[in-house]
């Protein structure tokens, strides 16, 4: 992303920030009935059983969680993800059409209103 995305976040806020990184296949040990239950969760969530995996285990090296409560579930950060790229998509391509039809101050208008309003909606509580 550009400093001129309308929807810029910061690096840690990125879901996008890994796009770009490969990921190597690991293998981990789950006895079957261990495999069926993760897979049944993942199911639950409507994603894959590796990211299911992958987005827990990710949860609890950064803190995110104590590992009995989740607050955003495997599914809710998915879901969080694909909107978040639909969004972007979508207000690159009004942007560049404001640009072209020269209406380039009216976008900074709108670039700076919701960098104030996604400021105040982040505030710590």
């Amino acid at each position: 992303m550009t400093e001129n995305d309308p929807i810029a976040m910061e690096a840690d806020g990125n879901p996008e920030e890994n796009r770009n990184e490969t990921r190597t296949p690991r293998g981990i040990r789950f006895s079957d009935s261990e495999w069926e239950r993760v897979k049944l969760a993942a199911a639950k969530q409507d994603v894959p059983a590796a990211e299911f995996v992958r987005n827990a285990a990710l949860g609890l090296a950064e803190g995110k969680t104590d590992g009995d409560s989740v607050s955003l579930t495997p599914g809710h950060v998915a879901l969080i993800e694909r909107t978040y790229r639909c969004a972007y998509t979508l207000s690159t391509l009004k942007r560049d059409e404001m640009i072209r039809e020269g209406r380039g101050r009216e976008m900074d208008d709108i670039v700076k209103s919701a960098r104030e309003t996604q400021a105040t909606l982040l505030q710590p509580e």
